[in-house]
């Protein structure tokens, strides 16, 4: 147990800190909203699927003896242990934003992405995605699927026996929210394209991306996911509710950044994989522009933002001192 707390030691550190720094805040009796839960039963019922289906790849390869080692075990139950905390620490910030940070970058953010962009609105760039019911249910379902890519990625590396990129990829996604997802975010509140009409004065430059995919519905007669999903998070935010995956924020996009350290890690393993990921990356970066989540600048900071946390922290001895453990025929496992 003391060499998987050594191991972990940066993880634990990073965790510890962003909910020791955000006791102030959720705390103070401004919000009195810190909703921390020790294990949600969702999150404790992905976890158990996810490491199901990672341990049975395992053993279809011939790799489960190294999965199943003391420390690998320790290793990935103390990630679940850190996980539901550290999930409801963001997530009650995020939805307390607002009250510390109002909404004030909006106008300005529309209009750097115009500037950026010759003068013209990215969404009017991606004209022939938004008017096709294909292209915009792919993107929808592909967006949709980021939660359970978010899931099953930081389980699988919780499983990993690649000890230096296993560290280096959940640290790099701890920072990530902290410092894309949180700091970012207060220093840039903003709400987004879908909520545009609601937190700037004047002539919405967003309104008919709005009506054409609240118009959307496919053959069966339901709508985009998306648009149930922004009346939801609007609902709550406005009545002071929260929920379990809430908040509205915009810049910088966690979508986004997340995919990207998903898409780093994924071609330290492979290079196929790396180029399935960079292209989930991709979709998600349109979806976000296409179903009016994000500005296109949302995404360009998130992705930078989250290639310089994952250069930095490879550069930690810490994590590139690891050991890397080996499978029965002494390669490196996945």
């Amino acid at each position: 147990m003391r060499a998987v707390l050594a191991e972990h030691r940066a993880l634990l550190v990073a965790v510890c800190a962003y909910c020791a720094l955000a006791a102030p805040l959720l705390l103070g009796g401004a919000t009195g909203a810190w909703h921390f839960r020790f294990g949600y039963r969702w999150l404790l019922l992905f976890w158990l699927a996810a490491s199901a289906l990672v341990l049975l790849g395992a053993r279809f390869r011939g790799r489960l003896a190294a999965r199943l080692r003391a420390e690998s075990v320790a290793g990935a139950l103390l990630v679940l242990a850190l996980a539901a905390p550290f999930q409801s620490t963001f997530q009650s910030l995020k939805q307390a934003m607002p009250r510390f940070a109002p909404f004030a970058w909006d106008a300005r953010l529309a209009a750097l992405d115009r500037g950026m962009h010759g003068g013209v609105d990215p969404w009017r760039l991606l004209r022939p995605i938004v008017r096709s019911t294909v292209a915009l249910e792919v993107l929808d379902v592909v967006y949709t699927l980021w939660f359970v890519v978010l899931i099953g990625a930081v389980v699988a590396a919780s499983w990993s026996t690649r000890r230096r990129l296993r560290a280096r990829f959940l640290v790099s996604t701890v920072m990530a929210f902290g410092l894309i997802g949180t700091v970012g975010a207060f220093a840039l509140s903003s709400a987004g394209p879908c909520y545009y009409g609601t937190v700037v004065r004047g002539a919405d430059p967003f309104a008919e991306l709005n009506r054409t995919l609240a118009a959307h519905v496919d053959r069966e007669g339901v709508a985009l996911d998306a648009i149930d999903n922004q009346r939801v998070l609007l609902e709550f935010q406005t009545s002071g509710k929260t929920m379990t995956f809430g908040g509205i924020s915009a810049m910088p996009s966690m979508h986004v950044a997340f995919a990207v350290l998903v898409a780093l890690a994924a071609g330290g393993i492979d290079r196929r994989w790396g180029a399935v990921a960079w292209t989930f990356t991709a979709l998600i970066f349109l979806g976000s522009v296409a179903l009016a989540w994000h500005y296109a600048v949302d995404g360009y900071v998130a992705a930078l933002a989250a290639g310089a946390i994952w250069l930095w922290v490879g550069r930690w001895r810490s994590i590139r001192l690891l050991p890397e453990l080996k499978s029965i025929d002494g390669a490196p496992e996945s």
